[in-house]
């Protein structure tokens, strides 16, 4: 069931966007889970898995976000090690 869960929230954003809604998919509210339950009045029986801010998107488009090509800071079977190509 978990898996379902991710699949879905892992595409809802792509979704959204045809339709100007901006979307993304974060865990880091699960560091303070107890409080969002509480706050969100997301009863002791639920699982949280994702929360998906969602908001109308107000710019002229979407694109892609700056960031740090994945090589810089993915590491191969422990931390520092960096896969070699060739």
């Amino acid at each position: 069931m978990i898996e379902r869960c991710i699949e879905i929230a892992f595409q809802a954003p792509t979704g959204s966007n045809a339709r100007g809604i901006g979307a993304c998919w974060t865990t880091d509210h699960l560091l303070y889970e107890p409080d969002a339950a509480r706050i969100l009045g997301i009863p002791d029986t639920i699982t949280q898995v994702a929360l998906l801010p969602v908001a109308y998107f107000t710019g002229a488009d979407f694109k892609p976000a700056q960031r740090l090509p994945a090589r810089e800071r993915t590491h191969w079977n422990g931390w520092g090690v960096r896969r070699t190509l060739g």
